[in-house]
């Protein structure tokens, strides 16, 4: 056989040696899977009953093994519900036994939707249901839940076009106090159930020692509360049997219906434990055909190492060690050579770029320098752009000051001239100096020469003297109206900068409208309450606390702002206008923030604008609430 021939066998053997190994292998994992899903089946089938699918004497004595421990722990109570469908036997006989297990069926489900997701329903054989309360707040909640499984028997059920009606028995025993065992708190909860029956069935009782004895089930002459029945002890002498003349006490007599119904479970019972051995047989059978089909995996994985062991050795033999070892003895001279070649041009590259990269960072390195220095230049020059700014703002607020003297001394002199009383204009004088001299503190304030100081201020009374100023200096094509609170509460802060504040929100409305266009500014004031915290957003400079407080609001029905503009209202020396006109909106701002406020501003171009000035107040006599 040639080389290539035998090449081409060797891959044929490792090809089949694979795909054997892949089929065992899945093989295996097919078994094992089957083995755990018939083992869980077995598990199930062995808690669950087979015709409802709820939870069998044996789960449900282990849940409620559970539930007594732990309201041992917690000094609990649980309750167990005994369950008896009345006259079903009758159904049986009536409409035949496949019937009656559709019934339960359906008798189940109706069960299950009257209990909490806590609760426990169980089918212990025939007709009879158990149902567990792990938890129980107060000692009415087992009478509760008995009522309603009972109400929901009502409804008349409907099987394979038969109507048939269905009431229930039920017997109720709680822990501790009927039983500390699982069996004293099911044979108490048996015994308030026939008593139950005895009361004329469709209702429930709960479990009293006075429910011992029976007519047709003879109890034990002490109750089963959970102490064990009194036995002889191990070391009393054994009575001789009774002779067939003596008297002896009547044994338990169990009614046709009872004894069918224990035929039927045992029945039952025996087919669950045939059915559950085949179940296991089987599970045997698969698991041993897995281990099977893993040995022999194990085998072909063997067998293929093997094979590939041996095709590398032939491999190797079949080389011509000589001829193969100096040509790859070339092939790796040419490479080291060529790869040192390049590895060298590399080199010089990176040398002149590394140098190239110096000379860059040594220059930005100078370039950051003379920007720190531009920089401090730059805020040099805008310190003294603030004071110019300021002192343009000043001069524009002592004009508008004098505007409002000049006018009212205008008008004392015309009225003087009529022969009219000039005080009003004379008062209105008065004031505007005062507003002149206050504003002449506030920059000794400012330059840290005077002490500005924090008072009760009645807003009311400072906007009705900004608009006796402004009345005369607004332009004439702009309306004022006045929507003023009868009463507003107290706010704590400087009057003067408060009256700044507002006297310059009011004449940058009148400003707003354009030259002989109609508008008119419309200032409101409110007593208002912020049931939440408000944030700043873009379009509102607002950030307040919930509580009281006295709002102020000037809008107007000029041009309004753009996005871009109303965007940086608020930004340091920020205007649409030309330098030098009064403090604007960033010192209003500072102001407003120092007083605790905060300032919210809408607006739309062609719809105007409204700013809203927010001061915490003192006292609060009517509110209304916002928010």
């Amino acid at each position: 056989m040639t080389p290539s021939e035998n090449k081409v066998t060797e891959l044929t053997q490792l090809r089949e040696a694979n795909q054997s190994l892949i089929l065992a292998a899945i093989t295996a994992q097919t078994m094992t899977e089957s083995a755990e899903d018939t083992a869980a089946k077995m598990s199930f089938k062995a808690e669950h009953d087979l015709l409802t699918g709820l939870p069998n004497r044996s789960l449900l004595t282990d849940r409620l093994e559970q539930a007594m421990e732990m309201a041992r722990r917690q000094g609990k109570k649980v309750a167990l519900m005994f369950l008896d469908l009345d006259n079903f036997k009758k159904i049986n006989d009536s409409f035949g036994h496949e019937v009656g297990d559709r019934l339960l069926l359906e008798v189940s489900k109706r069960l299950q939707e009257c209990i909490r997701h806590s609760d426990t329903v169980s089918r212990q054989g025939g007709d009879e249901f158990l149902v567990l309360l792990p938890v129980i707040e107060a000692l009415e909640d087992p009478n509760l839940i008995a009522r309603k499984l009972i109400e929901s028997m009502v409804e008349p059920f409907i099987v394979e076009d038969h109507q048939i009606k269905v009431t229930l028995s039920i017997g109720i025993s709680l822990f501790p106090s009927d039983g500390n065992d699982v069996d004293s708190i099911l044979r108490n909860a048996d015994t308030a159930m026939y008593q139950a029956k005895e009361q004329g069935r469709n209702n429930y009782q709960v479990f009293t020692e006075d429910m011992c004895l029976r007519p047709e089930r003879q109890q034990p002459k002490e109750c089963e509360t959970g102490l064990e029945a009194v036995l002889p002890p191990a070391n009393a002498p054994v009575r001789n049997p009774p002779k067939p003349n003596q008297q002896e006490s009547a044994p338990a007599i169990l009614t046709f219906e009872e004894r069918e119904n224990d035929i039927l479970s045992n029945e039952r019972s025996a087919d669950l434990r045939e059915e559950a051995a085949d179940l296991r047989e089987e599970a045997t059978v698969l698991l041993g055909k897995a281990l099977q089909s893993q040995e022999k995996a194990a085998d072909l994985r063997q067998d293929s190492a093997d094979l590939r062991e041996d095709a590398v050795t032939r491999r190797e033999k079949a080389l011509r060690p000589k001829e193969e070892a100096a040509r790859a003895q070339t092939e790796l001279n040419a490479r080291t050579h060529a790869q040192l070649q390049e590895a060298n041009e590399h080199l010089v590259i990176a040398t002149v770029e590394a140098s190239k990269l110096r000379e860059i960072a040594e220059e930005a390195t100078g370039q950051v320098s003379k920007m720190a220095k531009l920089e401090a230049h730059l805020q040099e020059i805008q310190k003294l752009e603030t004071l110019g700014t300021l002192a343009g703002g000043v001069a524009h607020d002592f004009n508008n000051l004098l505007a409002a003297i000049v006018g009212n001394a205008n008008m004392g002199s015309m009225v003087v001239k009529t022969d009219g009383d000039p005080s009003p204009h004379f008062e209105a004088i008065e004031k505007a100096a005062m507003r002149a001299s206050d504003l002449t503190r506030q920059l000794l304030a400012y330059a840290g020469k005077a002490r500005i100081e924090m008072t009760e201020v009645d807003l009311g009374i400072v906007i009705k003297e900004i608009i006796l100023l402004l009345q005369i200096s607004i332009p004439s094509n702009v309306a004022l109206h006045c929507d003023l609170a009868d009463q507003l509460p107290l706010v704590k802060g400087d009057a003067t900068q408060l009256f700044q504040v507002l006297m310059n929100l009011i004449t940058n409305a009148g400003e707003a409208n354009l030259p002989g266009v109609p508008g008119s500014i419309t200032i409101r004031t409110r007593e208002e309450i912020l049931t939440e915290t408000f944030t700043g957003t873009d379009k509102s400079a607002l950030h307040l606390a919930p509580g009281p407080y006295a709002t102020l609001e000037v809008k107007d029905t000029g041009t309004g702002m753009p996005a871009e503009v109303l965007a940086r209202v608020f930004e340091p020396f920020f205007t649409t206008k030309f330098i030098g006109r009064g403090l604007g909106l960033a010192a209003a701002m500072g102001i407003i923030r120092s007083h605790g406020g905060g300032i919210k501003v809408e607006s739309e171009p062609g719809e105007g604008s409204s700013f809203k000035v927010f001061l915490p107040a003192i006292n609060m006599p009517g509110s209304v609430k916002f928010g």
